[in-house]
């Protein structure tokens, strides 16, 4: 890292830490609708200095094949699982063995997800590199 610009005003802040909250899979429906995601930032001896959560989740069922694509839940999640890992389109097709309508559908879609926030956290950090983020 370089150094931070000068501070304007009662700034701070040297880094923003930028956090996207999508959706989550595997909690139970008692558990899936209300969830919050709580980031606690901590300095370098362990000790909190802030902490950011996120807006309650929504409970959103799973539909599995909602564009009549007919796809297996199990294909639905491998999809996400290679979108996740960054692999290209071409591959995920050429892994799974589905149309690109299928796999563009799934992409678009996120079927198998249960826990919905469609949130971005922006938290700024004082000294990003003695920073620990739980």
């Amino acid at each position: 890292f370089g150094h931070p610009p000068p501070a304007k005003g009662d700034a701070k802040a040297e880094a923003l830490l930028s956090i996207q909250l999508r959706g989550l899979r595997g909690l139970p429906e008692s558990a899936a609708a209300g969830a919050v995601i709580r980031v606690i930032i901590k300095d370098k001896n362990g000790k909190a200095v802030g902490t950011s959560e996120s807006i309650r989740s929504t409970f959103v069922e799973e539909v599995m094949d909602p564009y009549g694509i007919d796809v297996e839940p199990a294909i639905q999640r491998m999809v996400e699982c290679m979108q996740i890992e960054n692999k290209s389109k071409e591959t995920i097709m050429t892994v799974s063995g589905l149309s690109a309508q299928q796999v563009s559908r799934i992409l678009e879609t996120h079927p198998s997800f249960h826990s919905k926030w469609n949130q971005s956290l922006h938290i700024p950090l004082d000294k990003p590199m003695e920073t620990i983020i739980d």
